[in-house]
């Protein structure tokens, strides 16, 4: 009787072990890996690209500066010499990842925008389909351009319904709690 008991427990535990030998390493699998390593590569990109094209910084200046909170952070792609980090100096681009980084991601410089993560299917072909924004330029110099678009306040008399010095006393109050503040 003990040894069919036996038999049974053993059985039972021999069913048993690699489904808690598979749970124990399931837990320790990380799902999110390649999301974190997408969204590094594509931050990484975005700011070399904006770093490169809006800023017009050298390549050794994005790495020292606008990088280097990732090398704190055990993270960064490549380096300025080279690595898992392509400039594309024709289309305004920069890449970055690939084998070894998780997937490569794509910043693009958008005129009017700066620069843009491309979605992780699409190429540098895809460039010139992503939106750009041609703002014109100023026929005056901002102080004499209307705001928004520039600095000059345009005067216009107060309506009859304004009562002007309750307007000017609320002022005052507004601007002594400012700096109170």
């Amino acid at each position: 009787m003990k040894s069919r008991k036996n038999l049974c427990l053993l059985t039972l535990l021999c069913g048993l072990l690699p489904g808690l030998l598979y749970a124990a390493e399931e837990g320790d699998y990380d799902y999110f890996s390649a999301n974190r390593l997408m969204i590094r590569n594509g931050v990484q990109a975005v700011l070399t690209c904006n770093g490169l094209f809006t800023s017009h910084r050298t390549l050794e200046q994005v790495y020292e500066q606008e990088l280097a909170y990732l090398v704190r952070l055990g993270g960064q792609v490549g380096s300025a010499q080279g690595g898992e980090s392509r400039v594309d100096d024709e289309n305004k681009a920069v890449a970055v990842g690939g084998a070894d980084e998780g997937p490569a991601m794509t910043a693009a410089f958008r005129e009017g925008i700066g620069c843009v993560i491309m979605a992780p299917d699409q190429r540098i072909d895809d460039i010139s389909s992503l939106p750009i924004s041609k703002t014109p330029l100023l026929s005056a110099s901002a102080a004499e351009t209307p705001w928004p678009n520039g600095d000059l306040i345009a005067t216009k008399p107060l309506s009859a319904q304004v009562n002007a010095s309750a307007l000017q006393a609320a002022s005052d109050w507004a601007l002594q709690c400012g700096e109170i503040l």
